[in-house]
């Protein structure tokens, strides 16, 4: 008779609903179809949590504080440090509850503490291009020290961490597209997206999909598609992503950018969106002028739809689009070349339609969501030592 399953503790660090908490959930979601007993951890209710809840998935809460310990005085850091000290109790007392912990970014790092304290064999699933930051090197080295297996999403990231530790586990694990989201699209569902967003049959419609963050180059894009957009009268672009309340600056910035250069006709902001497949089959390009990725899940749906993909090449996009032969890439913060790309990717129909089939093929092969599972599955029965 075959042995039991262990029991995985996965904790998100965000209930956002993008990036690395919904491959978290995603893959409690996985594991779970195929019998592994699953808990996620979330640090508020709300959000991706009630999502994953209603997915018929066991939630729990830890208040985990995760904004820097600086700026305000040391009153505020006293302070924090004493609800993260709270926040690693919780955790551990969450932790001696399963047999594995899968924390789903290496922000969260008491969460690791948690774990190391409770003494469970603790997986830390690292989606971030990490700058060389004070606090990201002390989180590199708590990590390295505690966790007994690191998994990348992105070989860029993984010298960030150092050497590996003599027996301890690191793996490469990219993120995974659920395909059969992306094809049940139907013609008549993208036809009804982008008339009720105001695109003609003659538009050439770029999207991008991003929280309005400085982070992820909007403004770059901006720039770029005004040049496009006095060249190319068809020329539209969508802004998937909702507001982050520490950036509400920034997306005010956005919008003022828009006005102020007479696209407020040729742009949409259309928040915080759930339909993603849909608007991909809806838009014609996928665009992407982030300054800092890692592996972004939203390339890797743009070339499973078919999309051709304009994007910056930073973290492990190269890899993404093989050097260019999958997609157009420009370097970061040159919006001139992003330009050029959006408007070769336009005219050159093509390149367009050559680029998106060789996409759509190299990501079926490296983003498949079983495959993907399976190697999840090694990755933590290894940790547990069996």
């Amino acid at each position: 008779m075959p042995s039991p399953r262990p029991s995985i503790l996965f904790v998100a660090h965000d209930t956002e609903k993008s990036g690395a908490p919904r491959v978290t959930v995603e893959l409690a979601r996985g594991l779970a179809a195929r019998g592994w007993p699953v808990r996620v951890c979330f640090p508020a209710r709300g959000g991706l949590e009630e999502e994953a809840r209603a997915a018929g998935l066991e939630t729990r809460v830890v208040a985990n504080p995760a904004v820097a310990m600086a700026g305000e005085g040391w009153p505020r850091r006293v302070g924090l440090a004493g609800r993260r000290a709270l926040a690693v109790v919780g955790f551990a007392r969450l932790a001696r509850r399963a047999d594995i912990v899968w924390v789903g970014s290496s922000v969260a790092v008491v969460a690791v503490l948690g774990a190391w304290l409770a003494r469970r064999p603790v997986v830390v699933h690292v989606h971030e291009d990490l700058t060389a930051t004070r606090g990201n090197r002390v989180r590199a080295s708590l990590v390295r020290r505690l966790a007994r297996a690191v998994v990348f999403v992105a070989p860029a990231t993984r010298p960030f961490f150092g050497r590996r530790p003599a027996g301890r586990q690191w793996a490469l694990l990219p993120n995974f597209v659920d395909r059969a989201r992306l094809e049940a699209v139907t013609i008549a569902e993208a036809t009804r997206a982008r008339t009720a967003l105001g695109a003609d049959r003659e538009a050439f419609v770029f999207l991008t999909a991003a929280t309005l963050t400085p982070r992820k180059g909007i403004d770059v894009l901006l720039e770029g598609f005004a040049r496009v957009a006095a060249d190319l009268p068809a020329a539209r672009l969508w802004i998937a992503g909702g507001e982050v309340a520490a950036h509400a600056e920034h997306a005010t910035a956005l919008r003022e950018t828009v006005r102020a250069r007479g696209l407020g006709d040729r742009v949409r902001f259309l928040g915080h969106r759930e339909d993603l497949p849909v608007l991909l089959a809806a838009a014609d390009a996928f665009v992407l002028a982030s300054r800092n990725e890692a592996l972004p899940l939203t390339i890797a749906e743009a070339m499973l739809a078919r999309r051709p993909v304009v994007a910056t090449d930073v973290g492990s996009v190269r890899g993404m689009l093989a050097g260019g032969r999958c997609g157009w890439l420009v370097a970061p913060e040159d919006a001139g070349a992003l330009a050029d790309a959006m408007r070769a990717c336009a005219t050159d129909s093509v390149a367009r339609q050559t680029r998106a089939h060789r996409a759509c093929r190299r990501a079926q092969r490296l983003y498949d969501r079983e495959a993907i599972l399976d190697r999840v599955e090694a990755v933590a029965i290894r940790a547990m030592g069996r």
